[in-house]
């Protein structure tokens, strides 16, 4: 800048001296430089290494200037420059970039990043100086302006707000007085647009009852125009006679007495007589009219009130239809209070109807004392409308099943509960016999894995189907209800070699309008293979057209695979056994007795129905359930008493021994049955043999743990039996065994002499083992030729030795097939617990490894794991 005199100077080194300054330059030596140069010319500096560096300074303090060296280590200027510029404006904090060279690009770039100016290294420091207070003075005097700038601005508002109050006033002023006289005139409008507009009848009277005036409503009700009535006697034509057809003299008319008497006279309901000789009933209001404390005349406003009485007539109709309709209708009050009741009401509760209107819920419905009553006035008011079941009590003290429906009502600033109640007994009855079957039907189709379908031919899509269905094929209900919905896909999931059987029987079946009873195969999503046994029965119109079929599948997969593995195995599991036959039962646990049952049911039990409901011969007990196995009577009554106590259905398997002394497993599911106290008054369930199930799981079982070819355990069940000891070992502190044995020359019997003397080979081996352990121990086949012995209790080490010297020794004996002499020998690995493991596992593999030792240095030899 120009100083054009010492105080010029001084004032403008004032306004500079004593600004912060932050200098950031990663050379020690620049740093000191300036910041010693800036310091002596009256500034305070404080100095950065780094970016990082200055962004913390920034953050502690307020700095007016920046000297910012562009080339740095960790973050560039023009990278610092960008970010301060996100914060802080170019007059905000003023940034002189630092060069080592004078490049335009770079000069460029930071003038684009927002460097208020740039200095090259090295600094001319009298150049530098400059410049700094060259930015500063600039900063402090567009602070200055901006300043003097805001101060004018201010007073022009002030002054400017000063103006238009003045205005505003005078304007105030003038819109009043126009106002003033706007209102006058509007009044005036007004007065007339309520009488042209008004939807009732009005007229005028002079003070003789000649017509002044009528609006368009009332000419429009009356069918007269305004001239044909001006002047004229009102009450002559359209209020000359009453209803009944009698003449109405003026004298007694209402309307003319106003004019007379000054008062106002009001009739709810009376005729008027139009121009075209028709009535309607009208109610009006007859208001006189004065001036200057003079009666001058009257005013009528009247409506018709057709629509009123039209309604009044509905109303009466609709009370006489409530108080003779089939249900229950009342109203309450907050209290429970009967506000009304219909005649019905007082039939059903054998009350009159004042005997019902002093009573309140609470005295008729046990279940609603007052406490509960409040609580349920507020679920009503909170839901609308709500629908509940309860036991009222009638005069005579009987109580019967009623349903009701409740709803919030406010009429004006009163509130009611507006309520139909039917007497649901019979059907509540209906309902339990209906639950009782379906809970039947449910048992049977999850116990005899069967499902349901129903068919839309009109639609031609699957409407229903259960969910056992659905699980039948993997799916969901609505997946399974879209799936069907499609033909091909229906004969989709039929087995390849059934889908043409499948699709003759289901289609010709319909076109010759019979039953389907088939039997065929499935392919699930999943790839399982499914035998499923299907019935059908169609539904038809009045003309005999197939509107709706239903049908039920079953998943006979288990019995066809049962019957099918019996026909291949007979050594497993003999003749095959007719499938389990599925029964129902109801049990009165009042009186003990069986109250009904099935054929099936009763069949299990080797009886005729009428035999298990009334026992007469001496070969049936009175109770069947004393056919129950002794041994699982106990069981069997804690599984129900539970089912009592949780109000639960129960699922319980067990054995019967049948009229004929056959011992049976049998599969029951039952679910009892309350009476209003709580208490269980009857059961009812399914019933169902399941002794060929059990006994072919006992087998698979068998099959599972033991080696079919010598009957010894494998090594599943080895080594179940090997924990098992471990854990007796480990409490009563002694030492157990495992041996790993493979016998030795095996292979060369297998291929000179064939596998069935291998076979021959390994039976014998298996007899000379179990001869020679004891009943604790356990030898298991665990594949091939390798065996493994569990040595149990052993008191000292020296016992395993004898029982292992005495196995080698036995297996060298010779044995006889065929007519010739056989001879094996033995190689085996021991290992000890504790010494060796702890585990199955590791005992088990440490005397594998023993083995191995020694096998391939000698037959017939043994080796300890170390």
């Amino acid at each position: 800048m120009t100083v054009k005199s010492l105080d010029e100077y001084r004032t403008y080194r004032r306004s500079v001296v004593g600004a912060r300054i932050l200098v950031v330059d990663d050379d020690s030596t620049v740093r000191m430089i300036v910041q010693q140069f800036l310091k002596n010319a009256g500034f305070t500096v404080t100095v950065a290494t780094s970016g990082e560096e200055a962004f913390q300074c920034l953050e502690k303090k307020v700095f007016d200037l920046m000297l910012l060296d562009i080339l740095m280590p960790d973050v560039t200027g023009f990278d610092v420059l960008e970010k301060i510029r996100q914060k802080y404006s170019k007059l905000e904090l003023l940034v002189i970039m630092v060069t080592m060279k004078e490049e335009s690009a770079d000069m460029l770039k930071a003038f684009s990043l927002g460097a208020n100016d740039y200095v090259v290294k090295p600094i001319d420091f009298t150049v530098l100086r400059a410049r700094i207070e060259m930015h500063l003075s600039l900063q402090r005097a567009e602070t200055e302006l901006r300043n003097t700038r805001n101060v004018l601005e201010q007073r022009v508002e002030e002054r400017t707000a000063e103006l238009l109050a003045t205005n505003k006033a005078l304007v105030v002023e003038i819109n009043e007085r126009k106002n003033v006289e706007n209102s006058l005139k509007a009044a005036e409008r007004k007065a007339s647009l309520v009488l042209q507009s008004a939807g009732e009848g009005i007229y005028g009277l002079d003070i003789e009852g000649n017509t002044t005036f009528i609006n368009p409503a009332g000419e429009k009700m009356l069918g007269w125009e305004v001239d044909d009535l001006l002047g004229k006697p009102m009450h002559d034509l359209l209020h000359h006679t009453r209803a009944d057809g009698s003449p109405y003299p003026r004298e007694e008319c209402p309307i003319y007495k106003a004019v007379k008497d000054g008062k106002v006279h009001h009739v709810n309901e009376e005729i008027f007589w139009c121009k075209d000789g028709s009535s309607f009933p009208v109610e009006y209001t007859s208001t006189p009219i004065t001036e200057d404390g003079e009666l001058v005349g009257a005013v009528v406003v009247f409506k018709n009130i057709t629509e009123r009485k039209l309604a009044e007539q509905a109303l009466l109709f609709t009370q006489t239809s409530v108080d003779q309709a089939g249900d229950v209708i009342y109203w309450l009050g907050p209290d429970g209070k009967f506000m009304y009741v219909n005649d019905t009401a007082c039939e059903m509760y054998g009350y009159s109807r004042e005997e019902l209107l002093s009573m309140s819920v609470p005295d008729i419905d046990i279940e609603y004392p007052k406490e509960v009553w409040q609580k349920h006035w507020q679920d009503v008011e909170h839901c609308g409308t709500m629908t509940f079941v309860t036991q009222p009590r009638k005069k005579n003290g009987e109580s019967f099943n009623a349903e009701i429906t409740e709803t919030f009502v406010t009429l004006g600033d009163k509130e009611y509960l507006c309520g139909v109640l039917r007497d649901v007994t019979e059907r509540k009855q209906m309902e339990d016999k209906l639950r009782k079957s379906h809970i039947l039907y449910n048992q049977a189709e999850q116990m005899g894995k069967l499902g349901h379908w129903e068919w839309d031919h009109i639609n031609e899509r699957m409407a229903h189907c259960s969910k056992e269905f659905a699980q039948l094929y993997e799916m969901t209900v609505d997946e399974a209800l879209e799936f069907f919905s499609s033909w091909d896909n229906e004969l989709s999931v039929a087995h390849p070699e059934d889908r043409l059987f499948y699709e003759q029987h289901v289609l010709g079946s319909e076109e010759e309008q019979k039953n389907v009873d088939i039997e065929y195969r499935v392919i699930t999503p999943s790839g399982k293979l499914r035998y499923v046994h299907l019935r059908s029965e169609f539904v038809r119109d009045n003309d005999g057209k197939i509107i709706t079929s239903f049908g039920a599948e079953q998943d006979i997969t288990e019995r066809k695979l049962a019957e099918e593995e019996l026909r291949k195995s007979h050594t497993l599991y003999g003749q095959a056994a007719k499938m389990g036959k599925l029964g129902h039962w109801e049990w009165d646990v009042v009186n003990e007795k069986l109250m009904a049952c099935s054929e099936q049911y009763a069949e299990i039990f080797e009886m005729t129905v009428e035999e298990a409901i009334s026992p007469s011969s001496e070969n049936f007990d009175d109770d069947i359930k004393e056919y129950i196995h002794n041994e699982d009577r106990e069981r069997y009554k804690q599984v129900t008493e539970l089912a009592y106590e949780r109000k639960e259905a129960w699922d319980v398997e067990f054995r019967i021994i049948t009229a004929n002394g056959r011992e049976l497993f049998v599969r029951e599911l039952g679910e009892p049955v309350f009476d209003e106290s709580g208490e269980v008054i009857k059961t009812f369930g399914t019933f169902q043999d399941i002794t060929e199930r059990k006994q072919a799981e006992e087998e698979i079982r068998h099959l599972a743990y033991h080696d079919e070819l010598t009957g010894l355990p494998t090594l599943r069940l080895g080594k179940d039996r090997l924990s098992n000891a471990i854990a007796l070992a480990r409490r009563n502190k002694n030492s157990i065994a495992v041996l790993f044995m493979d016998l030795d020359g095996f292979k060369n019997i297998n291929d000179t002499l064939g596998h069935k003397a291998g076979d021959y080979v390994l039976t014998k081996v298996a007899e000379r083992l179990k001869q020679i352990v004891r009943e604790t121990d356990t030898v298991a086949r665990i594949g091939g030729d390798e065996f493994i012995i569990v040595l149990t209790q052993l008191m000292e080490d020296t016992a395993v030795v004898k029982m292992t010297e005495k196995i080698v020794e036995i297996l060298t004996r010779p044995m006889e097939f065929d007519g010739q002499e056989v001879i094996i020998g033995s190689s085996i690995g021991i290992a000890l617990y504790p010494d060796h493991g702890d585990s199955p596992e590791e005992l088990i593999e440490k005397a594998d490894k023993a083995m191995y030792s020694v096998k391939h240095r000698s037959m017939n030899n043994y080796s300890i794991a170390k």
